[in-house]
């Protein structure tokens, strides 16, 4: 880069791709001529003596339009989805919150016009189940489960959540309610839903010899 310099007016050249004429004595520009990108792509000229009037302007709207729009960025945040608050809200243990969002954001999904034909909202009753489950409403848990499966979610995904229901009952030693959910079910997935009832029927079963064995372990010899 070549740089000369001036007592009273100052000549900046670039390589050759930038001319700008400064008349430093009254610092207003007088005359831009030719100004040429590196890529040799603009040509501008600017002949008036009072143009610095309207860069004064455009450069000061520029500067209140900047900060007006960094300020709105910091007093109104970033916007956020309701899918991504309810995520917030579920690692935070506000469940009932979080379905609310969930029911939210659903709602958007199934009214949005651009919304891709693969993609099914209904999906969410998943995700509001589990918030239920979570809170020990069972029966609402189930409703919506089963709303998924009648709104075209996928048997084995509805079969898993199924699972996690029954899973809720056994550890409540539950296991006769247990077996009833997963046999209701089972044309979800017989063949995985058959061997957790099975295996819900053995711990039945050692339940039962407990009891017997602690009930004769209790009385007067």
């Amino acid at each position: 880069m070549a740089l000369r310099c001036f007592q009273k007016d100052e000549i900046l050249n670039c390589d050759g791709y930038m001319t700008i004429l400064l008349s430093s004595s009254r610092f207003a520009v007088s005359k831009v001529s030719h100004i040429f990108t590196k890529y040799g792509i603009a040509t501008l000229s600017l002949l008036s003596r009072h143009s610095k009037f309207l860069f004064l302007r455009i450069s000061i709207c520029l500067i209140l339009l900047t900060g007006f729009l960094s300020c709105s960025s910091g007093l109104l945040g970033p916007t956020i989805s309701p899918s991504t608050k309810a995520r917030q809200l579920r690692q935070e243990g506000r469940w009932e919150e979080a379905i609310a969002e969930y029911q939210i954001h659903m709602t958007r999904r199934l009214e949005d016009p651009r919304r891709p034909l693969e993609e099914n909202p209904y999906f969410y009753f998943i995700l509001i189940g589990d918030c239920y489950l979570e809170i020990a409403k069972f029966e609402d848990a189930q409703n919506a489960y089963i709303s998924a499966y009648k709104n075209g979610v996928e048997p084995e995904i509805i079969a898993f959540r199924i699972r996690k229901l029954a899973k809720w009952l056994e550890d409540q030693e539950r296991f006769e309610e247990a077996m009833d959910m997963l046999a209701q079910y089972r044309y979800l997935d017989d063949l995985v839903l058959d061997y957790d009832i099975d295996q819900l029927h053995k711990k039945s079963i050692e339940k039962e010899e407990r009891k017997k064995t602690e009930t004769s372990q209790g009385q007067p010899l």
